[in-house]
């Protein structure tokens, strides 16, 4: 910011704010003459609105999804275009039909990308089914390994949160070769710059103050690969023609010529949302809370989580009961026959 706005503002940064007194390291901040606060974790919200609601003269934005509150603004990359690209990516590469994918926990945005990955997976295999499993439930190593027991090596795993040796792991479509190694094929990249620049860009005008003023409803500042806020990266070993078609189908993102959730929508349970011609909006994306029908795997029960307990708290979708999800929400012999219904 110091870089881009060079003379215009002056910048502070303040670090483990989740092992201590968010709040008063908030209230510090606000006290030592910062006027715009960005908190970068979901789990900071609460804090956040507290000080937003406190100090009106204050910006506050926090980094998160689907929040209500009209004094505090929220931003969030549009995970899902970068997911359908991943998943017809996968897809292309895909000996078999089955596709792993690995996310931690089920906050809102992370079901969108699911299922974004799914429904691109089955434009290029019409018989792909997508095998979800939970690195927050038993940890990664127990979720690889569930999935290699079936014989699945294409995976995609997305990793928010540190795990307890205090690293992220891979983040993107993964293969594993076969003396074991792991090599990644393609990954998103967040260009969270491109938020910043643009954020401060509106303060500085005054445009942001008016958007406030003129909105009845929370601002959400959901944005993706149009706004340079999301990407893709092919990894070395990627196929070229591969690439071209990530490509391809990244500028028809940006275009809008590709809705990646365009309706109608199948969910595991059978039921269609939405109209033929239509595509979701951008408040039922964020909102998304069901699995479509070609992915295999439930949303975990709350008790079953470990260490995104805390941002599930305040992102998370609402999560079925432990009785829910004691059996598969869709076995392979159903899962079958509407991926066979899906070709015909």
């Amino acid at each position: 910011m110091q870089k881009v706005f060079a003379g215009r503002v002056e910048t502070a940064a303040y670090s483990d704010l989740l092992k201590g007194d968010a709040q008063a390291a908030i209230e510090n901040a606000i006290q030592e003459g910062n006027t715009v606060l960005f908190t970068t974790s979901p789990r900071l919200l609460p804090a956040s609105l507290q000080a937003a609601v406190c100090h009106p003269e204050v910006t506050v934005f926090n980094c998160s999804l689907n929040q209500s509150h009209r004094y505090i603004r929220t931003y969030y990359p549009r995970i899902y275009e970068a997911k359908i690209i991943l998943g017809d990516i996968a897809a292309a590469m895909a000996e078999e039909n089955e596709i792993g994918y690995i996310c931690d926990y089920p906050i809102y945005g992370q079901i969108a990308g699911i299922n974004a990955f799914a429904l691109g997976a089955q434009m290029i295999r019409p018989r792909a089914r997508v095998i979800l499993e939970w690195s927050d439930v038993d940890g990664p190593a127990r979720a690889r390994k569930k999935l290699a027991e079936r014989g699945v090596r294409l995976i995609s795993i997305q990793h928010l949160s540190k795990q307890r040796d205090g690293t992220f792991g891979p983040n993107g479509l993964t293969i594993e070769n076969e003396d074991g190694g792991v090599r990644l094929l393609a990954a998103p990249k967040w260009n969270w710059n491109a938020y910043y620049r643009e954020m401060i860009r509106r303060v500085l005008d005054g445009s942001i103050q008016d958007e406030y003023e003129n909105s009845t409803k929370a601002l959400n500042y959901y944005w993706g690969m149009s706004a340079g806020v999301v990407d893709i990266q092919c990894g070395p070993s990627l196929p070229e023609p591969v690439c071209r078609l990530a490509e391809a189908l990244k500028q028809s993102i940006c275009g809008e010529v590709c809705q990646p959730f365009a309706l109608p929508i199948r969910k595991q349970s059978g039921e269609s949302v939405g109209s033929p011609g239509e595509s979701a909006s951008l408040e039922e994306i964020m909102r998304m809370d069901y699995l479509v029908e070609n992915v295999a795997g439930a949303i975990p029960a709350y008790n079953k989580l470990s260490l995104g307990r805390e941002t599930v708290e305040v992102m998370g979708i609402e999560l079925p009961s432990e009785a829910d999800t004691e059996n598969p929400v869709i076995d392979d012999e159903c899962l079958e026959k509407k991926t066979a219904r899906v070709q015909l």
